[in-house]
């Protein structure tokens, strides 16, 4: 796995921590959709699902992946702003993204925060 660590600016990006391990666990997502294009059987996904995932999974036949945006369009001005908003929201719309992008962040929202934790309730 590689993360592109261009794209995590600390000066946006307060909790940088929390982005590398979002992106970690939507990346892992990304590996199980490709699992269960590649043999169904082994997923608990329902077939209609899969069908999906591999319609717009990059690397396969016929499938259709819509590119996130370059930041570059963020960093020439704003006169692109519309354009990288139009190109991200396409981007993160689309079937294995979008699923990706909810697995991640449900995960997220299970996983216990010891940081978020009062003293008191560890005792």
């Amino acid at each position: 796995m590689w993360i592109n660590t261009d794209k995590i600016d600390p000066s946006i990006d307060a909790d940088i921590s929390y982005r590398i391990l979002r992106t970690v666990i939507h990346e892992l997502c990304h590996s199980y959709q490709a699992t269960a294009i590649d043999d169904p059987s082994a997923s608990t996904v329902p077939d209609r699902v899969i069908s999906t995932w591999e319609s717009n999974y990059p690397g396969f036949d016929e499938a259709t992946y819509i590119q996130p945006p370059p930041q570059s369009m963020l960093q020439a001005g704003g006169s692109l702003r519309p354009s990288y908003d139009a190109q991200s929201e396409s981007y993160r719309e689309q079937p294995i993204e979008n699923d990706a992008f909810g697995f991640a962040n449900n995960a997220w929202e299970q996983m216990p925060k010891p940081w978020d934790q009062s003293p008191e309730a560890g005792q």
